[in-house]
């Protein structure tokens, strides 16, 4: 068992509603295995796995939970396969995806520069909907300037939504389009 599917099991395992069978079939481990690795007493595995995420953080090459997956048949060249990690993000909680992806999780979205007056009305919108879909939180911020168009506006917004999991938390990220009437209500947000 690797550092990092070690402090998922230990994160996991430390809350009650987690079930043992979904998370030996999410690890790929039987439940012995689980269970020789992850017990309450067991501090110096605790330590291990403490220092495995401490490195992951620190951008050391330490052994973590990585795996590669192949993309569809038809894709060649250095994308024919995604190295994605499994890493513990403050905020986020695990997530697996690429180093760079992980990495842009650090950061606040960063706005573009221009004027666009409907970020919050567009954020708060998009949150209602990702709410109902089990979304813990949504940042926002501009992803270039609004522009008027002949019955309002449209302002282009980047998002990035958290979906939490019991074993690993989901990240999604999108440019999308918000449009706006004359008197500065959303009406919709499109890709």
């Amino acid at each position: 068992m690797t550092a990092a599917k070690l402090r998922l099991a230990q994160a996991a395992m430390s809350k009650p509603e987690t079930s043992v069978a979904e998370l030996c079939a999410e690890l790929g481990v039987t439940r012995q295995t689980l269970y020789r690795h992850v017990t309450p007493e067991d501090r110096m595995r605790q330590a291990r796995a403490a220092l495995a995420t401490l490195a992951v953080l620190l951008g050391a090459p330490l052994a973590v939970a990585q795996s590669r997956q192949p993309s569809p048949a038809n894709t060649s060249g250095p994308q024919a396969q995604a190295e994605t990690v499994l890493a513990d993000i403050p905020n986020y909680g695990f997530v697996r995806d690429t180093p760079a992806n992980l990495a842009a999780l650090m950061r606040p979205l960063a706005p573009a520069p221009g004027r666009n007056d409907f970020i919050e009305a567009c954020r708060a919108m998009v949150e209602r909907s990702a709410i109902e879909h089990g979304a813990a939180r949504v940042e926002a911020a501009s992803a270039g300037p609004q522009r008027r168009v002949r019955d309002g506006y449209l302002a282009p917004v980047q998002f990035r939504i958290l979906y939490p999991g019991v074993l690993r938390s989901q990240v999604r990220q999108a440019r999308l389009t918000c449009k706006a009437d004359r008197d500065g209500q959303i009406l919709d947000a499109q890709p």
